[in-house]
């Protein structure tokens, strides 16, 4: 196994490690970090325990990529769109004043996965 191997088995087993640490929590105890948070309640309970579900799912897709980073490259790329895009729908609203700042830890935290993740696809196709 290369550096880069090691590299990157680690990079997906600490994405898989993010998205659980992040959805339990919420789908455990959503209201009180919520109110930590400084986040609104949802509109509808029902769409925020499917989104932390699915949270949960990709955190389960990135333990796949670590066991075989040269397979599943089409879930990278999900991942990064969304990583990328919860940090975008994140911000706007932190920046309307809707939710606190607190609210932009953990979407910062997946902008660098989306960056790392992009760095990953970049460094795969050019060994390929």
């Amino acid at each position: 196994m290369t550096g880069r191997d090691r590299y990157d088995r680690t990079l997906f087993t600490i994405a898989a490690i993010w998205n659980f640490a992040l959805a339990l929590p919420f789908l455990v105890a959503e209201a009180p970090l919520r109110a930590l948070l400084q986040l609104p309640p949802p509109a509808d309970p029902m769409i925020s325990q499917l989104f932390f579900l699915a949270v949960f799912a990709l955190g389960i897709g990135y333990g796949l990529v670590a066991r075989e980073p040269a397979a599943n490259h089409g879930l990278v790329v999900v991942g990064a769109l969304v990583k990328a895009s919860v940090f975008g729908v994140i911000l706007a609203y932190c920046l309307r004043g809707a939710v606190g700042p607190l609210a932009m830890a953990a979407p910062i935290g997946d902008l660098v996965f989306a960056v790392l993740f992009v760095e990953f696809l970049v460094a795969r196709r050019l060994a390929a």
